[in-house]
């Protein structure tokens, strides 16, 4: 529906912009559009998306309204897509909430989930270690572990066997693309970042973590050696998981109590240093 001020003629319009988060809280502009006596436009249109009427009865209206999946597709992606680049951060204040993607591969921001009182339960955002940094790491690594073998290649000193190189370049380079294209584009953005906006890509680096290690280990180790790396690394991983889940599933006594969870001085763990 459309809404016409009935004295000036005007029409209530959404402008798309912004007000100031100092005295409009961020909140979209509202103005009256003269110059659009019909109104005509999406920022003119205004919808009750939800009504209760104890009086009437329980109706669905899906069966009196046509829709257009194409149609309702492309207006849901424009309007995720408007709302996205509205989210924009205040760079003269910091946020404990939010983080930027080149602090996320070694998790140096974890996030607080709740309050952090004595007596509450307490939730922080935080990971393996051993799995972040290891895949962050190898991630990072990987490029010039190309370079190199590129190198060896040119020269004529590669070892590998017929078909071998084949076999391990495609499954890593598919694994380490996958962690690079969802994590690469968000220091195009301008919106305001997370740290789980990382979780995507980070799936990507742990398998492509677990690869590398197998594969490495395979090429240079004996067979039982092989295994015993793997062993190791299930149980370093496993190590980490148990260590830091009173965290992840929630510690409802003072934060004190909980000895050696300060892996990294930017962790507010025991102290945020950017609370007010």
């Amino acid at each position: 529906m459309r809404l016409r001020n009935a004295v000036n003629g005007c029409i209530l319009r959404a402008s798309g912009e912004r007000l100031d988060k100092n005295w409009g809280w961020g909140q979209a502009e509202i103005t009256c559009d003269t110059k659009n006596k019909q109104g005509h436009g999406s920022e003119h249109t205004w919808v009750i998306e939800r009504n209760i009427n104890k009086k009437l009865a329980s109706i669905d209206l899906g069966k009196h309204m046509a829709s257009s999946f194409v149609r309702d597709f492309a207006v849901l992606n424009r309007q995720m897509w408007l709302t996205n680049n509205a989210l924009v951060p205040d760079h003269d204040k910091h946020n404990v909430l939010e983080s930027g993607p080149e602090s996320w591969p070694l998790m140096l921001y974890p996030m607080r989930m709740v309050g952090w009182d004595d007596h509450g339960i307490k939730y922080l955002e935080v990971g393996n270690p051993f799995l972040w940094w290891t895949s962050a790491l190898l991630c990072a690594v990987f490029p010039l572990q190309i370079v190199y073998w590129l190198v060896r290649w040119q020269r004529q000193c590669a070892s590998w066997h017929k078909g071998e190189f084949r076999d391990y370049i495609d499954g890593a380079m598919f694994l380490w693309g996958g962690w690079a294209l969802h994590y690469l584009p968000f220091f195009l953005m301008g919106r305001v970042t997370y740290l789980h906006h990382y979780l995507p890509a980070l799936y990507f680096g742990i398998l492509f973590s677990v690869y590398q290690i197998y594969h490495m280990a395979a090429w240079y180790l004996s067979a039982r050696n092989v295994l015993r790396v793997l062993y190791a690394a299930t149980a370093t991983v496993t190590f980490g998981f148990w260590w830091f889940s009173p965290l992840t599933y929630g510690w409802d006594k003072p934060i004190s109590e909980l000895w050696g969870m300060q892996w990294a001085s930017t962790w507010p763990v025991y102290e945020d240093k950017f609370s007010i």
